[in-house]
């Protein structure tokens, strides 16, 4: 270690400022980076074993199933894709597939990923992406798609693949009504209902639901990553294109793009009749919205592109002149008369209205609007010494080529470990920098985040002066910087100001920092607090240890956890992700003995904990309209009444769908639980509609709800 060069420390909570600074030199990481990833991440290292003498957990996990037509026979060839991206999404794009198979005759595939990028991906905490999904892609058909992978039971996951009997026909002209070839058009998101029909979806638009409030009737989309395996088109020279292997009775998201017309993203129905629209909240100004109705196309339909513009510049360093190749301009935010708020909810002109410098340091932006204002942003490529910079409110009033140059001020890189607080191993994590001060109404931004490299290196580059860096691990296996403030009763230390901080709980660590002028630099370690992970000793009726039960609900990542295959193994179990401010119940399932049980836990909980099973209750009814005729085909779930949250995967019991009669029955009902019957994807905002009233079960009890129907309907 030179002399003088002291790395900062932060454990959740502010920290000391840097005290000495380290000259430009190439990154150590450089040397000590493994090409295998990060430590004990080796699938060839087989299982390992558990914490004290837990049972071993294998480091690689089966996932299989099978691919069905719509009759349910299975479909030989289809290619089956297991999507992870959502744990490597970025503003910036999508990670490709993690890993793909092919079926068999039988309809059946089998695939393997490692546990814990399994169990990465499946992590759901506040502000981040939703899970993997598995899909399957077969000609002839639209695809089938879960986030229910069902890791350790026999059958694995079914995967029905839909008709796809209404292809997309379209016909592009200007605004002169000629028609524009040559563009191209390509799916970036398929949202599908939870009934498989998008008539209640489209009863709500018309009634006027604003916005998102109309999409709680569609089920977790299939994201961009595999949408795009969807074969895309090309307009012809009468402007016609023509898509097919979506499927019926699906909405998709469409990116228009290509010379001479302003990219955007069109929604059209993979249904006949007549289109329709929804109304979507238009930023105009700070606290000035309004309403704008966005197109939802019918299958078959005409489209006038807007006239776009192309950007182009140059991308330099100010100090020196020199161009800066590698560097992404993009689009910026929506601005009145620009990029439309529209569904999907992503910021698609940052994704897809993009270009990379050459080597001369040149850019070239096709598909800018013509008319209207908007951003754009230049950001520096990791280990670009500068930052980011953006052109505001770019007015755009024609289609000749718009210059702009961006010079870019140098930075002062901040680099530094992020490492487990008990054992001192490098972690994954996204690293960032925000300011304290000196950005008010200038075009400098904040320097991009960064994922640290294999060994827990990172690095960020800062502005002179102070500011905050803060680190997100991948995973839930660490408490948030306000539960480890609290934790060491400091929880009444003020977080630090900075521009564009959120709070102490969005974060793992952070830590104050004081950083010099240019070219010098600074260091910066982040320390994180494992969350406790309680053992939880199951008892049979009789207080005997129970081995063979499985818990749920503690996250989506759960099934890829050690406290899966713990529990199923012996009578004990660690819970993981306690990590946030709630109170989360876990269910506790005996399908041998029919037993069942729940245990509430106290995020930052250590524990130890017992939960007694006891015999399971079943319920069974018949959902019926206002005036008593059975309603068929929809999907219910049993919710905790005292805890109905909904992004908590594998639940007990699942969600079920009404017969043909409305007839509905759920197993494994925990005693002396309050439950509440709840519609899925009925399109309401807040909590789903309720079915009949809550009620609660004695051990062993079989009730019937008779008729019951939707509150207020």
């Amino acid at each position: 270690m030179k002399p003088g060069y002291r790395p900062l420390r932060s454990d959740g909570i502010a920290s000391m400022l840097v005290g000495t600074l380290i000259a430009l030199a190439a990154p150590a990481w450089a040397v000590l980076a493994s090409p295998k990833g990060t430590a004990g991440d080796d699938p060839a290292m087989g299982a390992s074993r558990g914490r004290g003498g837990d049972p071993a957990v294998p480091r690689t996990l089966p996932i299989s199933g099978r691919v069905l037509d719509p009759d349910g026979r299975p479909v030989a060839g289809a290619r089956v894709i297991l999507d992870l991206s959502s744990a490597d999404a970025t503003p910036d794009g999508f990670a490709e597939a993690s890993a793909s198979a092919t079926t068999e005759a039988d309809g059946r595939f089998a695939l393997s990923v490692q546990r814990e990028r399994l169990a990465e991906a499946g992590t759901r905490r506040a502000g981040s992406p939703e899970g993997p999904v598995l899909a399957a892609f077969a000609a002839g058909y639209g695809p089938a798609w879960t986030d229910d992978l069902n890791v350790g039971t026999d059958d694995g996951a079914t995967l029905t693949l839909v008709r796809d009997e209404v292809p997309i026909e379209g016909r592009i002209r200007d605004l002169e009504g000629r028609p524009i070839a040559g563009l191209n058009v390509r799916s970036i998101q398929l949202d599908e209902a939870y009934r498989g029909d998008l008539s209640r979806w489209l009863e709500a638009i018309r009634a006027e639901a604003v916005g998102m409030a109309s999409y709680g009737h569609f089920r977790r989309a299939l994201p961009p990553a595999l949408a795009s395996m969807i074969t895309p088109a090309k307009t012809d020279a009468e402007g016609r294109f023509r898509l097919a292997g979506i499927g019926r009775e699906r909405l998709a998201s469409l990116l228009i793009s290509g010379a001479g017309v302003e990219t955007q993203v069109g929604l059209v129905m993979t249904r006949g009749g007549p289109s329709s629209s929804v109304l979507f909240r238009h930023f105009i100004a700070a606290g000035d919205t309004r309403l704008k109705k966005v197109p939802i196309h019918a299958a078959r339909f005409e489209l006038v592109a807007a006239p776009g513009r192309m950007g182009e510049g140059t991308v330099d360093a100010a100090d020196t002149r020199r161009p800066l190749p590698g560097v992404t301009v993009r689009a910026g935010r929506w601005m009145p008369g620009g990029f439309p708020d529209i569904w999907p909810p992503i910021d698609w002109p940052a994704v897809y209205v993009r270009a990379t410098s050459d080597e001369k340091g040149h850019f070239r932006l096709p598909g800018l609007p013509a008319t209207g204002m908007f951003d754009l942003v230049a950001e520096p490529a990791e280990g670009q010494p500068y930052m980011p910079l953006s052109r505001r409110r770019i007015r755009s009033s024609g289609t000749e080529p718009l210059r702009v140059e961006f010079p870019l001020s140098r930075g002062v890189p901040i680099r530094g470990r992020v490492k487990d607080g008990a054992d001192g191993r490098p972690i994954a994590a996204v690293v960032a920098y925000y300011p304290k001060t000196g950005l008010d109404g200038s075009e400098l931004l904040s320097s991009t985040p960064r994922r640290t490299h294999p060994v827990g290196w990172f690095e960020v580059v800062a502005f002179p002066g102070s500011g905050v860096v803060t680190a997100r691990a991948r995973g839930d296996r660490y408490m948030s910087s306000d539960l480890v403030g609290e934790e060491r009763g400091r929880a009444d230390q003020p977080f630090p100001d900075a521009l564009g901080l959120p709070s102490a709980r969005d974060f793992d660590a952070y830590a104050s920092i004081v950083t010099p002028e240019p070219p010098e630099a600074a260091s910066c370690d982040l320390v994180l607090t494992p969350a406790p992970e309680p053992v939880v000793t199951v008892l049979d009726p009789d207080g005997r240890p129970l081995a063979g039960a499985v818990a749920s609900g503690v996250s989506a990542a759960d099934e890829a956890r050690e406290a899966w295959w713990q529990s199923v193994a012996q009578s004990r179990f660690r819970v993981t992700g306690l990590t946030g401010h709630r109170i989360r119940r876990i269910w506790f399932h005996h399908e041998a003995r029919r037993l069942a049980g729940s245990l509430s836990i106290r995020d930052g909980d250590g524990g130890p904990l017992v939960v007694r099973m006891r015999p399971w209750g079943v319920t069974s009814g018949r959902l019926v309209d206002r005036e008593g005729r059975p309603r068929p085909g929809v999907p219910l779930s049993y919710r905790d009444a005292q805890y109905p949250d909904p992004s908590l995967k594998w639940q007990f019991p699942k969600a079920v769908t009404t017969d043909g009669q409305g007839v509905f029955s759920f197993q494994g009902l925990v005693p002396e639980q309050e439950y509440t019957v709840m519609v899925l994807g009925d399109g309401t905002v807040g909590p789903s509609p309720r079915v009949g009233d809550s009620h609660t079960l004695t051990p062993g009890e079989t009730r019937s709800l008779g008729d019951v129907r939707e509150a207020g309907r």
